[in-house]
C-alpha cells in the first residue's frame, strides 16, 4: 500500500500543491487542526470498508499531507486510528455512510434498508441531504470499481434557502445511468463538544448526493477558475458556509467506475449564527450521543 502511495505522490506532486491552496480556501489547510474521517458505513460495503469514491476523495484531500509524511519517512499504515469528537474534523461522505455526519447534521438510520431519516439539524442550514427511501422512488445506475453496475435511490439535495424544502435531483438519463450529480461542502464551528467549540475548531463536510459527486472534489481542488469563484464568494474569516456544485459530464466505465469530468458552482451561502445557537446545538448533540452510539453498535 505504501509503495502505491509513493508512486501516486510522484505523479501528482504539482496538483497536490494546488490542492493545498484549495484546502486553505475551504478552511482545512492546516493538518494539525483537522482529523479526517472517511465514510465506513456504506450499505453496499462491509462496515469499516470505505466506498471507492469516498476513498478517492480522501486521497485527493489529504494528499499533500500524505506526501509530506512520505517525504519525511514517517508515513505508516495503521489498522485503526481513533478520532475524537473534540477534534477539528473533515468528514467525507453523506449521513448514510459517514457516522459523525449523522450526529452533526441530525440523521438516524431507518429500519431495514430504509436509508436515513432526517430528524432535525441542530443548526439550520441552507442545504442538506435527503436519504429516506420512503420519500424517493426514482433510482439510477452507475459503475463502482470492483463491484460492477450498482442501482441506488436517486437522492436529492434539499434546498431550504427560501424557507421551504425544495429537492434538487441529480439527472438520470433515459438509459438509467447517472447523468449529473451534486457536491455539497459545508463548514461550521465544531459544536459537537464544549472542548471542540471552545477551542475554535471546525467541522468540514464533503459529500455528494451520490459517490461521483463526492469524488468530484478532485476536480475542485485542481481547478484555479473554480477556486477563484469560491474565493470571491467566501470572505476571509467566514464563520460558516456551504458551497453547492454540479458534477456533470459523468463518464461510465465498468473498470474505473462512473466519474464526473466537469464541475461548476451552483451556489455559495455564507452565514453566521449567534452564540446562543451554537451553544444550543452543542447541548442537542450531547443529548443525542447515547442513541447515536447505540445505533452504530447495532450496525
Amino acid at each position: 500500500m505504501l509503495g502505491k502511495l509513493g508512486s501516486w505522490i510522484k505523479q501528482k506532486r504539482e496538483t497536490l500543491r494546488l490542492a493545498r491552496e484549495a484546502k486553505q480556501l475551504l478552511g482545512f489547510g492546516e493538518p494539525d487542526l483537522y482529523s479526517y474521517r472517511v465514510a465506513m458505513h456504506h450499505p453496499l460495503y462491509k462496515r469499516g470498508e470505505p466506498h471507492p469514491d469516498d476513498l478517492a476523495a480522501f486521497v485527493t484531500m489529504a494528499g499533500y499531507d500524505i506526501a509530506r509524511a512520505h517525504d519525511a519517512g514517517v508515513l505508516a499504515m495503521l489498522d485503526r486510528v481513533e478520532v475524537s469528537l473534540d477534534d477539528g474534523l473533515v468528514l467525507i461522505g453523506s449521513p448514510e455512510a459517514e457516522a459523525v455526519t449523522r450526529l452533526a447534521f441530525g440523521y438516524t438510520r431507518k429500519a431495514g434498508a430504509g436509508g436515513m431519516r432526517f430528524v432535525s439539524t441542530p443548526v439550520k442550514l441552507p442545504y442538506r441531504w435527503e436519504e429516506d427511501r420512503t420519500l424517493v422512488s426514482a433510482q439510477y445506475e452507475r459503475f463502482v470499481p470492483g463491484a460492477g453496475r450498482a442501482r441506488r435511490p436517486n437522492w436529492p439535495i434539499i434546498d431550504e434557502t427560501s424557507g421551504s424544502a425544495r429537492p434538487i435531483f441529480p439527472v438520470v438519463s433515459n438509459s438509467g445511468l447517472l447523468h449529473t450529480d451534486l457536491l455539497l461542502i459545508t463548514k461550521v464551528p465544531n459544536f459537537l463538544t464544549p472542548v471542540a467549540y471552545e477551542s475554535g475548531r471546525s467541522l468540514v463536510s464533503v459529500a455528494g448526493a451520490h459517490g461521483p459527486g463526492t469524488r468530484s472534489v478532485e476536480l475542485l481542488l485542481n481547478d484555479r477558475r473554480l477556486l477563484g469563484q469560491i474565493r470571491e464568494g467566501i470572505p476571509e474569516g467566514a464563520q460558516a458556509f456551504q458551497v453547492l456544485l454540479d458534477a456533470t459530464d459523468i463518464r461510465h466505465d465498468p473498470r474505473s467506475g462512473s466519474i464526473a469530468k466537469t464541475l461548476r458552482v451552483r451556489d455559495i451561502k455564507v452565514f453566521e449564527r449567534p452564540e446562543a445557537t451554537w451553544r444550543s446545538a452543542m447541548r442537542e448533540s450531547v443529548a443525542r450521543r447515547s442513541s447515536w452510539l447505540a445505533e452504530l453498535g447495532r450496525e
